[in-house]
This record gives C-alpha cells, structure tokens and sequence, in this order.
C-alpha cells in the first residue's frame, strides 16, 4: 500500500432504484450539460477531424524520440 493514495467512486442511479434498497443520498444534481446530444448532421464528423488536427504532431520530424 502507498501511504497517501486515494481512491474513490461515484454512482450515479435513478430515484426509485436507489428508494428500492433503502440509500439515503448524499448529493443531488441540479443539471447535466452536454454537447453529445441533439447535434446537428456532420457535427461528429467535423468534431473528430478537429481532434486529429489538435493532435497532429507539431514542428519538423527529425526521425528521433524527443
């Protein structure tokens, strides 16, 4: 074991499943933003080619690790 290390889960689940098995919450949203819903038609193309470009290596290839 690592003195200092941490690890932790978060399990988010509906109402009525966790009312099922008696949890109590500890937390509630109040909302959820996201861009992966209700895109227009391309939108994951252009995204996923953005990405390839962002991720494009950069400056010249010398042919060794740097």
């Amino acid at each position: 074991m690592v003195l200092g290390s941490l690890g932790a889960f978060l399990v988010l689940e509906a109402r009525g499943h966790a009312e099922a098995r008696d949890a109590k919450p500890l937390a509630r949203l109040a909302r959820v933003l996201s861009e992966r819903s209700a895109r227009p038609a391309g939108a994951v193309t252009a995204a996923l080619r953005a990405c390839g470009t962002n991720l494009a290596p950069q400056g010249p290839r010398t042919g060794m690790a740097g």
